[in-house]
């Protein structure tokens, strides 16, 4: 029969694993490089939607005072082209102002600067893992029961920090998920599953 001290010592010899605790750093830290990547992606596109639409009132409110200057010489076109002219101009002048209030109605501005804020909170998440590895990833075969048990608490208080990001962040849209996803190495698509668990039906 084996002596029970033996085997004891011999767990002991053996030492704790710890690569089940990095394997789940690895998920998370794609993660949160996912996060990061999407969030910014989304932070330039409301920031281009607002851009755009800045262009398109000046473009359009350039052409109302030039048909305004031009009206001014009536003499120059009949009473019927004169009407459509002012037509035209009024038209456009609506148009002008509506889309001038666009960007205060959706509030571009604004969710650009959250969708930032989120994206340099998953940068500071994934390296809060990235430097777990580095000090852990020596001790992935063999370390002790306390370095297990300490790497086990550091790792629980990188996931609270990175919940309490997850639940302050701006939802993205599964489309623009979809597109980080292809940019970036296809082995990354194999833990899309596990990633996926905040996207909204629409952006």
């Amino acid at each position: 029969m084996e002596d029970k001290t033996t085997s004891q010592k011999t767990d002991k010899e053996k030492g704790y694993k710890i690569d089940d605790i990095l394997k789940d750093v690895n998920k998370f830290q794609s993660n949160a490089l996912l996060k990061n990547k999407a969030h910014y992606a989304a932070a330039r596109k409301l920031e281009n939607y607002g851009r755009n639409l800045s262009i398109a009132v000046s473009v359009l409110s350039a052409i109302v005072g030039t048909s305004i200057f031009t009206a001014l010489s009536k003499n120059t076109y009949s009473d019927k082209s004169f009407d459509k002219i002012r037509i035209i101009t009024g038209a456009i002048s609506v148009l002008a102002t509506a889309l001038s209030t666009l960007p205060t109605i959706f509030r571009f501005s604004e969710k650009a600067s959250k969708h930032k804020k989120s994206s340099n909170d998953f940068e500071f998440i994934y390296n809060k893992f990235a430097s777990f590895k580095l000090k852990y990833a020596p001790f992935k075969i063999k370390a002790t029961e306390a370095l297990r048990k300490e790497a086990i608490d550091e790792f629980n208080k990188i996931m609270t920090l990175s919940e309490a990001v997850s639940k302050d962040s701006p939802t993205i849209s599964e489309s623009i998920y979809k597109k980080i996803i292809n940019e970036m190495d296809s082995s990354f698509a194999s833990v899309l599953p596990s990633l996926v668990m905040r996207i909204p039906s629409k952006f």
